[in-house]
């Protein structure tokens, strides 16, 4: 079974939904995501975490170094001698906190109790010990 396609929002759709939601032309919309677009990338470039308000952190990992010797080429079953390759930084994405519970809770999915309904369960667990309600998210 392959993967699920999600649908995309794209750029242009972006910016005509901002264009509809805050009352300003197409032109100054346009240039401000441009701006803050060029903003991302020599931020991102010159390695210094993105943060995106409300949604997450643009950050990165490491992989390191990886010295000259004789490693093993499956593809052609025989050693090979391969040159030193240097360390370098890749892109990781790390979704807030909010946007993590959120996203959780509006995608369940299959059989059990949703969020509310799973909470009310637990209060009713536990309402007559301690005489007030446990989970309160």
């Amino acid at each position: 079974m392959g993967k699920v396609k999600r649908p995309t929002l794209s750029v242009k759709l972006v910016k005509k939904t901002i264009c509809k939601m805050t009352g300003l032309d197409y032109d100054t919309v346009n240039s401000v995501l441009d701006t803050y677009a060029e903003l991302m990338y020599k931020t991102i470039m010159s390695g210094i975490e993105f943060q995106l308000p409300k949604v997450g952190i643009i950050g990165f990992y490491e992989i390191p170094p990886k010295p000259e010797g004789m490693y093993h080429n499956a593809f052609l079953k025989k050693k090979v001698m391969y040159p030193a390759r240097p360390g370098y930084l890749k892109i990781k994405f790390r979704e807030g906190t909010r946007v993590k519970d959120k996203l959780k809770a509006s995608t369940l999915f299959g059989e059990g109790l949703r969020g509310e309904e799973y909470r009310d369960f637990l209060n009713s667990l536990y309402e007559g010990e301690w005489g007030k309600p446990m989970a309160h998210w």
